[in-house]
Parts: C-alpha cells; sequence; structure tokens
C-alpha cells in the first residue's frame, strides 16, 4: 500500500512449510488483488502525520498508535520533522515528545495530537513547555485513573454492554485547567473526565488525547463514538473519513482501514463479515460527483451530496480491499 518495491519476511519459511499451505493459498489469492489495484499505488500517502524519528526512549504505551489509528479507520502517513508543515496534524508519543519541542512545531504552522502516553511523560518528567500548552499547572497528582462505564461526545452519550466485555474501562485522567472537551468519559458515579481536549493557540491547534493512552480498549472496548471522535479529527485534515451508517447503528469500524493518495481512496475491510458503511467526502480535496470503485469489491449503495461533503453509502466485501478512484 506505500509503494515499495521490495519486502523483507523474517520468517521466510513458514510459505514452504506444508503445515502453512492454506495460509499460502489465501495469500496468493490477496496478492492476485493487489496485482490488480498496483496501478493506482502512489508513494505519496496523505494522512496523520507519525513522525519519522527515532527515540532512545521505550513506548510501552505508544509502541503501536499507528497500527491501531490506522485499524480504526484514521489515515496515517509519515514525515520527517523538518517536513511538517502548514495543514500537518502530527502525532506527538510518549518517545517523541522528549526530544521534539512542541512549540517548534507549532511554530511550523502544524498542529499537534498529543497521545495520552505522551501526557503522561509529560507530567512524570515535568516537561513544562508541554504541560503549559494544555494548561496543566502542576506535575504531582495530574494524573490518575478513572473508569468509564460511558462515554459522551458532541452528538450525545454511549453505553456499550456486552457479555464479551468487561462493565467498565479504564481511562486516564489529567487535571486539564481550560480547553475545550471533544469527547468525556463518564464514570460509576456520573463524573465527568475530558479524554479529548482541543486547545486552541491562534490559528494552531493541539488535541490533548488521553483516549488513545490504552490502546486494546480503544482498539475493541470502548464505544464507537469514542473512535469516532478520532476519525473526525482526522478528517479536518485529510478530507475522508469512514462513519457509521447512523447515529443509532450498532456497526463498530474496527478493521476498517483507509490509505489515502492524490486521486484515490484505498478502503480495506479486515473484518470476517461485509460491512456497510458510510465514506464521507469533503467535496473541496477530492472533487468527483460519485466515488468509483475499481475490482468489484465495493459497491456504491447511495450517494447524497450538499455543498461541503459527498456521503456515499458502501458495502465493503469481508477480508478485501478496494480502489475508489476520483
Amino acid at each position: 500500500m506505500s509503494g515499495v518495491k521490495e519486502v523483507t519476511f523474517f520468517q521466510g519459511l513458514d510459505f514452504v512449510r506444508e503445515d502453512r499451505r492454506e495460509h499460502v493459498e489465501k495469500a496468493k489469492d490477496t496478492l492476485k488483488q493487489f496485482q490488480q489495484l498496483y496501478d493506482y499505488i502512489k508513494p505519496s500517502k496523505r494522512g496523520v502525520v507519525s513522525l519519522a524519528i527515532q527515540t532512545p526512549f521505550a513506548k510501552p504505551f505508544d509502541n503501536y498508535i499507528e497500527d491501531v489509528l490506522g485499524s480504526l479507520g484514521v489515515p496515517v502517513t509519515s514525515k520527517p520533522l523538518e517536513s511538517i508543515a502548514k495543514g500537518d496534524l502530527a502525532i506527538l508519543d510518549e518517545g517523541s515528545v522528549t526530544v521534539v519541542s512542541l512549540a517548534k512545531v507549532l511554530e511550523k504552522g502544524a498542529d499537534v495530537l498529543l497521545t495520552g502516553a505522551a501526557i503522561k511523560r509529560a507530567v512524570e518528567r515535568c516537561l513544562g513547555e508541554v504541560l503549559e500548552l494544555v494548561h496543566i499547572d502542576k506535575c504531582d497528582g495530574a494524573y490518575s485513573i478513572a473508569h468509564a462505564i460511558a462515554f459522551a461526545g458532541r452528538g450525545g452519550g454511549t453505553v456499550s454492554r456486552s457479555h464479551r466485555r468487561p462493565y467498565a474501562y479504564p481511562v486516564p485522567v489529567f487535571e486539564f485547567g481550560d480547553g475545550e472537551p471533544l469527547l468525556h468519559a463518564v464514570d460509576e458515579k456520573g463524573r465527568r473526565h475530558p479524554v479529548l481536549v482541543l486547545f486552541k493557540y491562534g490559528e494552531s491547534r493541539v488535541y490533548a488525547a488521553p483516549i488513545t493512552m490504552y490502546l486494546h480498549n480503544l482498539y475493541k472496548d470502548y464505544p464507537e463514538v469514542a473512535r469516532q471522535a478520532l476519525r473526525d479529527i482526522a478528517f479536518e485534515y485529510v478530507g475522508v473519513k469512514v462513519e457509521p451508517v447512523s447515529a443509532s447503528s450498532a456497526t463498530e469500524l474496527s478493521n476498517i482501514s483507509l490509505v489515502l493518495y492524490d486521486d484515490a481512496v484505498a478502503l480495506a475491510n479486515m473484518n470476517s463479515f461485509d460491512n456497510v458503511i458510510n465514506l464521507v467526502i469533503n467535496r473541496d480535496v477530492f472533487k468527483a460527483a460519485r466515488p468509483s470503485p475499481v475490482n468489484g469489491n465495493l459497491s456504491v449503495v447511495r450517494v447524497e451530496e450538499n455543498s461541503e461533503v459527498t456521503r456515499a453509502r458502501v458495502v465493503i466485501k469481508r477480508n478485501s480491499i478496494d480502489f475508489i478512484k476520483f
């Protein structure tokens, strides 16, 4: 999907083991799909920016944050720090927050998504520049853990219940002194804890995202409203997002990925079932009147348009990928 010319397999012998025959045959089928789509794969991608820097610090919480965000339908790309520019949303995680100046990223005109683990590390190490920008005025006692039974976003509250899931979910709590809460976690006593907060500095924005701290819960357990809040933020920068077909829909969009190119969007359904979703496209970014699938794994059921967006109801087959041309 990235346009690379060579892939190294660290477990190459698995391809010749007899007990892997079934997996290899399925991989061949998947490869055929990619070969049909290869003309649409370009080196340049659009997305929320992961900084291409190597740090000496362990990342016990954020080690796979790009993978998880990508699996939630948040497009992710990578850039070196010197290439960050106005219009980018850059991820500062628990590794980069200790070596990258948040203020200098903002000076470049980029906005910042500050992960929950990055905020925790800033509190533990009392990183004054970071704490000042997210309005945390002390280091001691600025961090705790709550157990959420519901989440409340701009569109209302959501409770998730299932015999396969815990009753309550851990969420980090930080003592933000200001900011605009975009998502709250609600604990058993009805207390509301901001887990996604916007801070504005002139034309620059800092999104504090405690909701990203526990990636497994974000990926599997939290209600869909928590994941959609992150997709909605990314949409402001990349111009495409997936969303449930309605606010009351029980559909969960984990394992749905978007990869964006200049004139096409790759949509991957990594679930073992067909999925019906809305694909929302900013018409200022992609000018197509109607999305056009490439290889038949995706069908467009309905298209609604207004002056700002095209909203396409699409069905994508299980374990498949398709490109949408513009």
